[in-house]
């Protein structure tokens, strides 16, 4: 009886971890930031879906020379962590989900979502 009771309780937890595999790899939604452009006019620039748990360099602000990305709006499902430095390193802010977002003052150059 105890056996029977092991192998369901094995079964079911390998059922749901297999049923949300696919459904935790990404935040679903847009996370929008501005940034300087190399002509001096300010542009936006958006991560679509984007994916959870992996470091992301924003890839318009990667030059020793370009100033950081700011202004980030996060309009994905799960918290973001914006980074001052590239590789998820630096000061680390940690932005709600569903709209909440940063001001001007809030630089970054990497984000990872959670």
């Amino acid at each position: 009886m105890r056996f029977r009771n092991v192998v369901t309780v094995s079964a079911a937890a390998l059922a749901l971890g297999l049923s949300m595999s696919g459904s935790a790899s990404a935040a679903d939604g847009e996370f929008i930031y501005s940034y300087t452009a190399e002509d001096n006019t300010e542009r936006h620039a958006l991560l679509v879906d984007p994916p959870s748990g992996e470091c992301i360099n924003l890839p318009e602000v990667q030059g020793a020379d370009m100033d950081p990305a700011d202004t980030p709006l996060n309009r994905t499902t799960t918290s973001v962590k914006v980074f001052a430095d590239q590789g998820c390193q630096g000061t680390a802010y940690l932005i709600r989900p569903n709209g909440t977002g940063g001001t001007h003052r809030l630089k970054m150059r990497s984000v990872q979502f959670l």
